[in-house]
Order: C-alpha cells, then sequence, then structure tokens
C-alpha cells in the first residue's frame, strides 16, 4: 500500500475548491512537498474533468500530458452512478456486490459495458486521432481525476497501466471518500489527496463551489492550450 498524502486543514470539508483549476493547484502544492513523486513523470490525465485537474500540474512542474482514456459502465437509467468502468485496453472493473445489489442481470450488465466501450473507442478517436498509447514501460505516471467516489475508474486505469508495464503509480485528485482513498491506495505506489471526506453519502461535485459536466468541445479546447504550451 503506498502513502496516502492529504491537507489536514481540508479533511471532512465540503465546497474546498471553487472549480478544478483550482484544485489542481491544489494538488500540485502537495505534490510539490514530494518531488520524488513527480520528478520525470507523465501527467496522465483520466478525461473529462481530470484533464482540467491536470493542466495546472503539468504546467506547474513542465510534464508532459498523457490521456488516460476510461468511461464509467453506468447503472441503466442514471448517467450519474457507475457499477464498474472500461479502460481504453478494453479492460473492465465491475463492482460485484453493487450488481447484485441493484439486481441487474448479466445481459443488462454486457450492454451497459459494450456502450462504456463504444464511448472509450469515440474518445480515443476524438482525442487522439487514434493513434495507439505510448510505450509506458517503466514509466512514473500521475493518475489524475477530479475525484475519487466508487473508484472503478481510477482503479482500471491503474490496472491497465500496470499491465503495459508502467510504474511508479500516483494517483492523484483533489478529493476523495476515505474508504475509495485506500483502496486505490492499496494499489498505487502513493495518492495525493487533498481533500478526504468520509461519511455515508459522498459526491465528488460537493468539494467544489462551482461544479459542472465538461463537454468533448472543452476537453479539446483544453487540450489545444496544453499543446500550445508544449505540453501534450
Amino acid at each position: 500500500m503506498g502513502p496516502i498524502y492529504q491537507d489536514p486543514s481540508l479533511a471532512g470539508r465540503r465546497g474546498v475548491f471553487s472549480d478544478r483549476d483550482e484544485a489542481g493547484r491544489a494538488c500540485a502544492t502537495l505534490l510539490r512537498q514530494h518531488p520524488d513523486l513527480y520528478e520525470g513523470a507523465l501527467c496522465g490525465a483520466i478525461p473529462s474533468g481530470g484533464v482540467s485537474v491536470a493542466g495546472p500540474i503539468a504546467r506547474e512542474f513542465a510534464l508532459p500530458i498523457l490521456l488516460l482514456v476510461a468511461r464509467k459502465v453506468q447503472v441503466p437509467g442514471n448517467t450519474e452512478f457507475g457499477m464498474g468502468a472500461v479502460a481504453w485496453d478494453g479492460r473492465v472493473i465491475l463492482d460485484r456486490q453493487l450488481i447484485a445489489a441493484l439486481g441487474l442481470g448479466s445481459a443488462a450488465v454486457e450492454a451497459q459495458i459494450q456502450q462504456a466501450r463504444a464511448s472509450v473507442a469515440e474518445r480515443l478517436a476524438r482525442f487522439l486521432g487514434g493513434q495507439p498509447m505510448p510505450d509506458l514501460s517503466g514509466r512514473r505516471i500521475l493518475v489524475v481525476d477530479d475525484g475519487l467516489a466508487g473508484g472503478s475508474t481510477a482503479l482500471v486505469v491503474i490496472a491497465a497501466l500496470r499491465a503495459a508495464g508502467a510504474g511508479p503509480l500516483v494517483t492523484v485528485v483533489p478529493t476523495g471518500h476515505d474508504r475509495t482513498v485506500a483502496v486505490v491506495a492499496e494499489v498505487s505506489d502513493a495518492v495525493i489527496c487533498p481533500n478526504v471526506r468520509g461519511g455515508d453519502r459522498f459526491a465528488v461535485a460537493e468539494a467544489y463551489r462551482a461544479w459542472r459536466d465538461l463537454t468533448e468541445d472543452e476537453v479539446v479546447a483544453l487540450l489545444d492550450e496544453l499543446a500550445a504550451d508544449g505540453l501534450f
């Protein structure tokens, strides 16, 4: 299990970041205390929200951006509720306990998996022009997203990176549920999470005073800005 680094002054609090850009700067501030975690790293951004968080980190430490395309396997009828996730290499992680609790059959689950895979393929084409992932063997990578709720997306991304021979892997998120942060730390070499919260109810959005989903057009615009800075 990797160590978990957080900001005690933000523990348990809601509304601590104005937006994802400020959240990224908070992560960079915490990272700066641990140069061994980011020196020589790629700044891996999980779209959509992770790209906005990764931008300030990449600029702070002059790290190249690596897109880590993954999608939640959504619960039928609920676009915000994930029961798993799919990575760019096709691997899937499912929350079997949640699926059983929801009483979902295999056909319904498989349909959602295929939907997530189709979305991943579309994003790979849109954001990367269908280019394959680079050789990641032995590369230190920051795995950046805008928060950790259930954790499936981070877990499937980390599994895909490990399979590609990457490492060390440092998970970097502005906010996360304490139980999920601990689970992700089990498969990470370290976790940076300024705002760790507990409780039975958790929503990533509650860490932000201004929250909205980013469109794919906005992600493309952010990537263009990073490319102009020589970071993508």
